[in-house]
């Protein structure tokens, strides 16, 4: 049986979480760059698109998944094993259901295609049957193993998921990279995609398997989840499928308006920025979704106002962090693109300027989700969750037809400001934390948004001495946006307390030792 302890565990899982994204963010870069010089800029479009689309229709998942690690977090702690089996299996069947459902709304999607796409289509690939590809690939992990990874994140054992996502990316990366430079077809480089899927779900399972054998007995097969339980998740998996919605839609849609209203080509450049900037989302979220299962542990035995003071702290490492992020993108964004795909297949800096303001909104409210998350507050959530989506779809609708990318980016960025974050952190504080506690929280955070933009804009000011042209003054420039960003922001916070705490707090973490006390290290933020 594993025992948790959540300081050690969440270590873990942010150190493996890192690394995993970094190889998640190289990875994609790779066979990005290979597939535009050896097939072209449209067949990454064509890429692109189709993840988007099937990221949409993975909303049939409806969210069981969170739902049912947040119904295992009690009887794990009670040691309660065949309750944990009961919703391990219940997962294992919803998912046989979501595979299906997901497989036939692919089908159906089948005649509506051409739709989607604004211009030429390549002449040797048949829009049909690679769309059939990128289906299987979607669908197939539901038929498989997937549902045991929710057994790890119950455990607290992200690191293992880590691992074995680095594992298959790597050998998905291999795989590309050889039919693009040996046979270069389209059909062959998309089929790596399905082939990988079934590999990490063998992977995952013999994994599991190893490390939590109890769950290996076939008796524990037979438990089922009571009425009474599988009733209590109906409510957060209604909730949950609002959050999905605004998820999933938030970045996939804007793919899908730019093909529609301007073309494959166009969401090829956007789609080489977005990856980008969305791995490093990634490397960044790894420190929130580390921290999920132990926060949920923190909800269910600590007080609110103890919890309160930790989202404080933890915001503040959260916004340092996606601060120097934001700052080094904004310098190093233009120069990177110019060497990796050419000014042709760039964007203008303005569009640049929306994606990293983007890019630093959508981490502003990403700790209050994992306490979110950990209180099981979907539903409280619903409505905010659904009118982002009805807002980013009319947003982008009215916008892309006047300024194009400039307005698909400009209509996300305007509904996550206001809406998810906003009105978000208000239901937030208004079912958990308490609304008179909300105030010191968005004051927090008008202090880091205004320290965000004036470090931005140093830092862009001093990086611009640097050079254009070359990986050398391209490392140079990246470094100086680095070494000032961080500098900058120890200058202005180094005589708080919340900088101390958050530096006592790494040093924790870095270098666990035995606890000296049984209170709170975590004083009120100032």
């Amino acid at each position: 049986m594993q025992t948790l302890n959540r300081t050690k565990n969440t270590g873990r899982n942010i150190v493996w979480g890192f690394a995993a994204k970094a190889v998640s963010l190289l990875a994609p870069f790779v066979t990005r760059t290979f597939l535009i010089y050896r097939l072209g800029a449209e067949y990454l479009g064509i890429s692109s698109l189709y993840t988007s689309v099937l990221t949409v229709l993975s909303l049939a998942e409806l969210g069981f998944a969170t739902a049912v690690v947040y119904g295992m977090y009690k009887p794990i702690a009670e040691g309660d094993v065949h309750q944990v089996a009961a919703y391990l299996n219940y997962l294992k069947v919803m998912y046989r259901y979501v595979g299906g459902v997901i497989v036939a709304l692919g089908l159906a999607m089948l005649p509506l295609l051409g739709f989607l796409v604004r211009g030429e289509w390549p002449a040797d690939v048949d829009m049909q049957i690679a769309f059939l590809i990128y289906l299987g690939n979607t669908a197939i992990g539901y038929f498989l193993f997937a549902y045991k990874q929710s057994l790890l994140n119950a455990y607290q054992r992200n690191d293992v998921v880590s691992r074995m996502n680095m594992v298959v990316q790597v050998i998905q990366c291999a795989l590309q990279v050889a039919v693009l430079v040996l046979a270069p077809n389209f059909y062959a480089y998309a089929l790596a995609l399905p082939v990988c899927t079934v590999a990490g779900n063998i992977l995952l399972a013999k994994a599991t398997d190893r490390l939590l054998p109890e769950y290996s007995d076939r008796s524990l097969a037979k438990q089922r989840l009571e009425t009474g339980r599988r009733v209590g998740m109906r409510r957060q998996v209604a909730g949950l499928v609002f959050t999905r919605i605004c998820m999933v839609t938030r970045d996939s849609l804007d793919a899908v308006f730019i093909s529609a209203f301007i073309g494959l080509s166009a969401v090829a450049c956007y789609s080489n920025y977005f990856v980008i900037m969305n791995g490093l989302l990634g490397i960044l979220l790894v420190f929130a979704t580390s921290m999920t299962a132990a926060v949920g542990n923190s909800v269910a035995v600590e007080t609110r106002e103890k919890n309160f003071n930790d989202l404080r702290l933890f915001m503040f490492i959260y916004a340092a962090i996606s601060i120097v992020i934001a700052a080094c993108l904004l310098a190093c964004f233009q120069p990177f693109m110019l060497i990796w795909v050419g000014e042709g297949l760039m964007l203008p800096f303005g569009v640049v300027v929306l994606l990293v303001a983007y890019f630093y909104v959508r981490t502003m409210g990403d700790m209050q989700w994992v306490y979110v998350d950990a209180a099981g507050l979907w539903w409280e959530q619903r409505w905010r969750t659904l009118a982002e989506v009805v807002a980013n779809v009319v947003l982008n609708f009215a916008l892309v037809q006047v300024w194009g990318i400039y307005g698909v980016v400009a209509g996300t960025l305007t509904s996550l400001f206001f809406i998810d974050f906003i009105y978000g952190s208000h239901v937030a504080f208004k079912f958990y934390f308490g609304l008179e506690k909300a105030r010191a929280y968005y004051l927090d955070h008008a202090w880091y948004l205004a320290a965000a933009i004036a470090v931005c804009a140093a830092t862009y000011l001093v990086a611009g001495i640097v050079p254009d042209g070359g990986f050398f003054w391209l490392a140079v420039k990246a470094a100086v946006s680095l070494l000032c960003s961080s500098a900058l922001l120890v200058v202005v916070f180094c005589r708080t307390a919340r900088f101390k705490r958050a530096v006592a707090f790494a040093r924790r973490m870095l270098f666990p030792g035995p606890k000296k006390g049984s209170g709170s290290s975590d004083a009120h933020a100032d």
